[in-house]
């Protein structure tokens, strides 16, 4: 099972996007953990996820997420648009992306 981390500021847009990542995942017959953070909370999260991606609002914590995770995990901005737009395709899609580069 992968483990799939979302964070943004305090937690709730990424609880929203998760909950409409369900059906995604059901269509998609993935087996995937999904959590959603505050950004502090997921400084100590991280290390245990296959990715983490962030909300666009808090992209300016990527280099300080990616710190946390000493180079071993996948950390992403999700775009404006697809977050906006809770486009929960493109979201998965850039999810499992930065796991195969990471895997590469």
């Amino acid at each position: 099972m992968k483990k799939l981390l979302f964070a943004c500021t305090a937690g709730m847009s990424t609880r929203l996007l998760i909950q409409r990542m369900r059906e995604e995942i059901k269509a998609r017959n993935l087996d995937l953990k999904m959590t959603a953070l505050s950004l502090s909370e997921a400084l100590d999260a991280a290390p245990d996820a296959d990715v983490v991606l962030l909300g666009p609002q808090i992209a300016y914590a990527r280099t300080e997420l990616e710190r946390a995770v000493h180079g071993k995990v996948p950390v992403g901005v999700i775009s404006m648009a697809d977050f906006g737009h809770m486009n929960v395709g493109n979201i998965l899609d850039q999810a499992f992306a930065l796991m195969d580069e990471k895997d590469a």
